[in-house]
C-alpha cells in the first residue's frame, strides 16, 4: 500500500446532487485507507446541468461548492458547462473553486480560471493532469471562444508534461467520447491513462490499448473510477482499475446535512417572479398543445425566420394563469436546448412533417443530445399549415403544406427557427440537411419563451397560438 496510489474520478455527474452525497462516502472511504496524500479526485465533465433546480438558482455555484467539500483535485469542463453557461456566469461559478479547472483545446481569455493543466505531486509521485472537451465549434465560438483541434493540442500538452515539467504519469481528462479516447494510444505518445466522459460509458475493468489505461463512470454519479497505480523500478507506472457502483451506499452524512442547509438558499432564487399570464396554457408532451406553439411562435420572432418548428416534447408542464416564477419556466422547459436559424429545402420541412405522423416515432422515449424531457413529440409550428388525414387523435398522412398562404415548394428554400438538437440528425432527422446556420447562444428555449410570455404582445401570441396547425380531414 506504501507504493499504491488511487485515482478516483467520475464524469457526467449531470447535477445528480443525491448521487455526489453517496460517491463522497466512497472517496472517504479510499481516502482513509490509503490517506489523502495518495488520493487524486478528478471529474470528467458535465458534473454541471442547469435542467437541476439548485443549479439553475444557482448557475452553477451549487455544484463548485459541493465539488469543493468532496475534495476535488481537478475538472474538465464539458459541453453542460462550457455550452450551458456564458464566460461571465462561468468566472462566478468557479471564482471560488478549490480545484483547478483544466482544458487546452477551448479556451478564451476572459476564462480567469481555465488552465491547460495541472502538476500534482503525491506522496512524492508527479501527475500532469490535463483536459479536452468535445469541440462544438460553431457553438463555442458564438459564445467567444477559441477552438483548436484536440489531437494537436494533445500532442503539445503531453511533450510539455514530459519534458519540462518531469511528470512520472500524464492522465488525460477527456471530454470527448469514447471513440476518441480509443484512439489516444496510437495517436499522441506519452499518455498513460485517459479518463473519459460524455458518451456515458463504463470501463470495468479499464480497458488497455497500447498500454494505454482507459477508464471511465457512466453517468449520473453510477459509479466512481477507481485506478491503482504501482511504479516499476524504472519509475514506470503499472495501472489497474476498474469501476464501484454507488447504488446502496450511504450517503455521506456530514455532506449531507451541509446540503440541506444550503441548498434552499440557491432554491429560493428560482421564486424570482419574471412575468404575469393572463390566462393558463395548456401543454402536451406528444400532441400539438398550445404552449408547443407558443414555443415555435417565440423561436419564429427571435431567429426572424419564415417558420417555427419544434418537436412538443419539448415543453412538460403547462403554465397557470397569474405570476410566472423562473422555477416554473424551469419546470415547464428544462433542457439545455438552444435555438437555431436553419436554411433549408422544402422536402426537409415535409419529410419532418412526415415523421411526425409516425404515431410510435412520436410517444417512443428519446434521451441525449440536451434533451431532458419524456418523448419526443409532434411538431408544433408556427408560419406555417399542415392538412392532414387523421386516425383517431393522430395526423397520418399529410395532404398539404403551406407557407406563409402559399404551397410548401420542395426545392425552395426556407428559413427555419428551431432548435439545435435537430441539426445533430436526431429526431427528426432531415433538418441536418441544412444549407446554413445561425445558432444562438447562450439563450436557452425557456429564454425565447420568457421573452415571448413577458411581450406586450403575450395575449395575441396565444390567442393565435390556441388556433390548430394541423386542418383534419376524416
Amino acid at each position: 500500500m506504501e507504493r499504491e496510489w488511487i485515482v478516483l474520478h467520475t464524469n457526467d455527474v449531470h447535477s445528480d446532487f443525491e448521487a455526489m452525497l453517496r460517491i463522497q462516502t466512497v472517496f472517504s472511504e479510499y481516502t482513509q485507507t490509503y490517506g489523502a496524500h495518495r488520493v487524486l479526485r478528478l471529474d470528467v465533465g458535465d458534473c454541471a446541468d442547469r435542467f437541476r433546480p439548485e443549479t439553475e438558482g444557482s448557475l452553477g455555484k451549487a455544484n463548485v461548492a459541493m465539488m469543493n467539500k468532496m475534495g476535488y483535485d481537478a475538472a474538465v469542463i464539458g459541453n453542460n458547462e462550457g455550452l450551458g453557461f456564458p464566460i461571465d456566469a462561468l468566472n462566478d461559478m468557479y471564482a471560488h473553486a478549490a480545484f483547478a479547472v483544466v482544458c487546452a483545446n477551448v479556451t478564451s481569455h476572459r476564462a480567469r480560471w481555465l488552465r491547460p493543466y495541472v502538476v500534482a505531486d503525491k506522496a512524492g509521485l508527479r501527475f500532469g493532469i490535463f483536459g479536452l472537451t468535445a469541440p462544438f465549434v460553431a457553438f463555442y465560438e458564438a459564445l467567444g471562444w477559441r477552438v483548436e483541434d484536440p489531437v494537436a493540442v494533445a500532442h503539445r500538452i503531453a511533450a510539455e508534461l514530459r519534458e519540462v515539467h518531469r511528470v512520472d504519469v500524464v492522465v488525460l481528462l477527456s471530454h470527448l467520447g469514447l471513440p476518441m479516447d480509443e484512439q489516444w494510444a496510437t495517436h499522441v505518445p506519452g499518455i498513460d491513462i485517459v479518463l473519459g466522459g460524455h458518451t456515458h460509458h463504463v470501463c470495468d475493468p479499464m480497458m488497455t490499448v497500447d498500454r494505454v489505461s482507459i477508464g471511465a463512470a457512466g453517468k449520473n454519479g453510477s459509479h466512481v473510477g477507481v485506478v491503482r497505480i504501482r511504479l516499476q523500478d524504472d519509475r514506470s507506472p503499472i495501472v489497474q482499475g476498474g469501476v464501484v457502483r454507488t447504488d446502496g451506499v450511504v450517503p455521506d452524512r456530514a455532506l449531507t446535512l451541509w446540503w440541506q442547509t444550503q441548498r434552499a438558499q440557491w432554491l429560493h432564487a428560482l421564486t424570482r417572479h419574471i412575468g404575469t399570464l393572463h390566462a393558463p396554457i395548456a401543454a402536451s408532451a406528444v400532441t400539438e398543445s398550445v404552449l408547443g406553439n407558443v414555443l415555435a411562435s417565440a423561436l419564429r420572432m427571435h431567429c426572424q425566420a419564415d417558420v417555427g418548428i419544434v418537436n412538443c416534447g419539448q415543453v412538460l408542464t403547462a403554465l397557470n394563469q397569474g405570476a410566472l416564477s423562473v422555477g416554473a419556466l424551469l419546470a415547464c422547459c428544462p433542457s439545455p436546448i438552444h435555438p437555431v436559424r436553419l436554411r433549408v429545402r422544402g422536402h426537409v420541412i415535409r419529410e419532418a412533417l412526415v415523421r411526425s405522423c409516425d404515431a410510435a416515432h412520436v410517444h417512443g422515449t428519446f434521451r441525449g443530445f440536451g434533451f431532458r424531457g419524456h418523448t419526443l413529440g409532434m411538431l408544433c409550428l408556427d408560419g406555417m399549415h399542415v392538412v392532414c388525414t387523421w386516425d383517431g387523435d393522430h395526423p397520418r398522412t399529410i395532404d398539404a403544406v403551406t407557407v406563409g398562404g402559399e404551397l410548401l415548394c420542395d426545392e425552395c428554400t426556407y428559413c427555419v427557427a428551431t432548435i439545435d438538437m435537430f441539426t445533430f440528425g436526431v429526431g427528426y432527422p432531415s433538418f441536418a440537411h441544412y444549407e446554413d446556420a445561425q445558432f444562438y447562444l447562450p439563450e436557452f428555449l425557456r429564454d425565447v419563451l420568457a421573452q415571448a410570455l413577458r411581450s406586450a404582445c403575450q395575449e395575441e401570441i396565444v390567442r393565435d397560438a390556441a388556433r390548430s396547425r394541423y386542418t383534419r380531414l376524416e
